[in-house]
């Protein structure tokens, strides 16, 4: 498969489900509930680090190596792939280190997992920006060269946009792809979770929409190929709220399944959720249905009501969202493989923009503030209303959008 054309769901294991009652998630938690991520629609599983000491074992805290071939296998069985995660502070600064970390690699590789993901952050922060390459060159040749289809991944705040491009294109030999984050986004960032916490929602619209377009016509301009994860739920909601916390997460949903590049959904943003140390929340009893026992990631304590359970009772279902979106992404080439043009660039609070291939063009419209705005589409007078935020409403050459108001139109 096109990596481009995946969808990523990525798991923090000790925060998704408990399955012994000792208050932490396990990977035999993640297993349990490997159909609820098949139904939503991904098809590759990410996992936060798992593993402890010098010599990549799995932390026991959270499982085996029995308990995490298992899951590769189960996950495989539905069609999804299995990438993980290399500790935060895997050291990577010589040739033993590296020789090291492909052992591992290729340990795990072999035994069934799809791909690697790697923190780049530590190579960049001696400011040496040529050990990083000259490191993922080297795994490149040891490892990922080795498996075809290997899935490899960078994540991390610092990688400057060039260097993400070089890490990505294909003649260099070194990965798939990077998260790359602006950089005036980078404080909001959490390597931990892989995404971004606040965005546009309550910060700066013009700027970010700036970035995202830059980053979004350069990269296919220069080569190269981005991991495209975002949160707009970020931030208390009490029940009262509901609706615009829906419609945000809506609203960030439309972009990362919309935009150029491939795109991760981190646990819990498909029920608008965004707090970190906080245990997924799966229903609305005694620990939010993670576990039998104490939680020992406290977290936020004041979100009882953003749960799966009760999130799948709305007709405007964040969840049923993301499942609409992944399934379109899939189903139209031009968002997989098609080129990114800004439509109505200067416009301070709607970002706009077509993707085309040779076979459609699809126009996206999103509203990233919580007023209502204008946008002008000119030239575009009709067209096919494929997925909307809140309701369905016929494309025109200029258009007023609620709050958070979101659309993809295939053009015609």
């Amino acid at each position: 498969m096109d990596p481009r054309a995946r969808a990523v769901y990525r798991v923090d294991v000790r925060s998704f489900f408990d399955t012994d009652a000792d208050g932490l998630g396990d990977i035999n938690g993640i297993a349990a509930k490997i159909d609820y991520i098949k139904e939503l629609g991904a098809d590759t599983l990410m996992l936060s680090p798992v593993f402890s000491g010098e010599g990549f074992m799995i932390d026991p805290e959270i499982g085996t190596a029995d308990d995490l071939d298992a899951l590769i296998d189960k996950a495989a069985s539905r069609m999804i792939g299995t990438v993980l995660e290399m500790r935060t502070d895997m050291p990577l600064n010589d040739a033993s280190d590296i020789d090291r970390a492909s052992a591992a690699m290729r340990y795990w590789l072999d035994r069934g997992a799809m791909g690697i993901a790697i923190n780049t952050d530590a190579l960049t922060a001696s400011g040496d920006k040529r050990a990083l390459h000259r490191a993922m060159c080297a795994l490149n040749r040891n490892v990922f060269s080795l498996y075809p289809d290997c899935f490899t991944v960078g994540i991390g705040k610092n990688v400057p946009f060039e260097d993400a491009v070089q890490l990505t294109r294909t003649e260099n030999r070194e990965l798939l792809m990077q998260l790359y984050i602006p950089a005036h986004m980078a404080e909001a960032f959490s390597p931990a979770s892989g995404s971004l916490g606040a965005l546009f929602c309550g910060g700066d619209a013009k700027r970010f929409k700036h970035d995202a377009d830059y980053y979004q016509v350069q990269g296919e301009l220069k080569g190269g190929w981005f991991l495209n994860g975002i949160s707009l739920a970020q931030g208390q909601f009490s029940s009262q709220q509901e609706l615009t916390r829906r419609l945000r997460s809506k609203a960030a949903c439309l972009y990362v399944m919309t935009g150029r590049g491939t795109p991760l959904i981190r646990q819990g943003d498909e029920i608008g959720l965004y707090a970190e140390n906080t245990p997924m929340q799966w229903n609305n009893s005694r620990a939010a249905g993670f576990t039998l026992g104490t939680p020992r990631l406290k977290g936020e304590n004041s979100l009882s009501h953003i749960n799966v359970e009760d999130d799948m009772t709305h007709m405007d279902s964040v969840c049923s969202f993301y499942k609409r979106s992944i399934a379109l992404r899939r189903s139209h080439s031009a968002l997989i493989g098609g080129e990114y043009a800004p439509v109505d660039s200067e416009n301070p609070r709607v970002m706009a923009y077509t993707r085309s291939d040779g076979a459609e063009s699809l126009l996206v419209v999103i509203n990233l503030t919580d007023r209502a705005a204008k946008v002008a589409l000119t030239g575009c007078k009709k067209g096919e209303c494929l997925l909307f935020t809140n309701s369905p409403k016929p494309i025109a050459e200029s258009m007023k959008l609620q709050p958070y108001e979101g659309f993809v139109y295939r053009l015609r």
